[in-house]
């Protein structure tokens, strides 16, 4: 996902391209029970890691982060949709 999400950037169309692989992430993750716990503990271990091995400054850190908000909320909005659904 991620490689076709960065070969995507720039391109026509690429911003749906983007979001609508990310959907369908969060949709097969949902499927797989992955809850949005999971994922913010994915998101610590994540930047920590690369936080580490990459020796990133605060700058660095923040854009990781950056990218965990945007990712994750389209993710979450995935997640609370299909609880609504399953609410009905």
């Amino acid at each position: 996902v991620f490689a076709a999400a960065i070969d995507a950037l720039g391109t026509e169309n690429g911003f749906d391209f983007i979001i609508r692989s990310i959907t369908d992430t969060a949709k097969v993750h949902k499927r797989r029970g992955i809850s949005k716990q999971n994922f913010v503990d994915l998101r610590s271990v994540v930047v920590e890691v690369v936080s580490e091995v990459s020796r990133l400054d605060d700058e660095g850190k923040q854009a990781w982060n950056d990218l965990f908000d945007t990712i994750y909320h389209v993710i979450f909005n995935v997640l609370d949709e299909a609880k609504k659904i399953h609410k009905k």
